[in-house]
């Protein structure tokens, strides 16, 4: 009797103790899965306001390249009384005494050509454009201000340093609109064909894809700490699963020990 007794109390303190490493196990595993939690949840907020800063300093970047693009020439009033100057809020440098230009049949290599053109009285070149990277041959386009002759047969620069070849002869001067507007080379509105404007939007587009790419990076971070969270909580479920099994098979070796007892006494 004295033996059965000693028996059941030793597996009453054996169950004692593996509940006792249940319940740690568990708890240990709970404080872990909150501390991946809490390091996830600082992390995405890490990488969220670095991608802001990011995409909000590339934009900054974008809005002062445009901002200090060469604007558009625009005819000025004055000229209707004979004073044939653009009124151009983009700083135009100081002409350099200009060589003899040389008449071509073609264009160099590299310089798009501009057909059936003319010039502006704000000095810019409107025509067809062909040879052109930026632009489908055919299209109408028009060129800012010239700051040599423009002469068919030649090349002609712009005072952002873009070059056209102006094949043929010009059209002469084209009419104007009454009133206070500005030139009409065509019913169709010209295009802008000067290379920093080009450069700009390529700017743009690459900012654009490297905000995307971050995105991206920051989706895959998330879903990656979500796995993680993930597996944690398995790991809990699983250490919950087996300290359930340990208190059972503890109680039922205690059941088993008091019936021993039991049929001993």
């Amino acid at each position: 009797k004295k033996e059965a007794a000693a028996s059941a109390a030793e597996a009453r303190r054996q169950a004692a103790e593996d509940k006792k490493e249940a319940a740690a196990s568990a708890a240990q595993a709970r404080r872990q899965e909150a501390e991946e939690k809490k390091e996830a949840a600082a992390e995405a907020k890490r990488q969220q306001a670095a991608q802001k800063q990011a995409v909000g300093n590339k934009e900054n970047n974008v809005v002062k390249a445009l901002d200090k693009s060469t604007s558009k020439g625009t005819f000025s009033l004055f000229g209707l009384i004979g004073n044939n100057q653009s009124d151009d809020s983009s700083p135009v440098p100081a002409v350099r005494p200009q060589k003899r230009q040389v008449r071509a049949t073609k264009s160099p290599r590299g310089v798009p050509t501009l057909e059936r053109w003319k010039q502006n009285r704000n000095g810019s070149i409107a025509g067809t454009i062909k040879g052109s990277s930026s632009f489908e041959d055919g299209e109408l386009v028009t060129t800012s201000s010239i700051i040599n002759d423009a002469v068919g047969g030649t090349v002609v620069q712009t005072a952002s340093g873009s070059r056209y070849f102006l094949e043929g002869e010009g059209q002469g001067q084209p009419k104007l609109f009454k009133g206070l507007g500005g030139d009409s080379a065509s019913s169709a509105k010209p295009s802008s064909v000067d290379n920093t404007a080009q450069e700009k939007k390529a700017k743009a587009e690459k900012a654009k894809q490297e905000a995307v790419a971050k995105r991206a990076a920051l989706a895959e971070a998330t879903r990656q700490k979500a796995e993680e969270k993930k597996a944690a909580a398995s790991a809990v479920a699983e250490a919950r699963r087996q300290a359930a099994e340990d208190k059972k098979e503890a109680a039922a070796s205690a059941a088993e020990a008091r019936r021993q007892a039991a049929e001993d006494k």
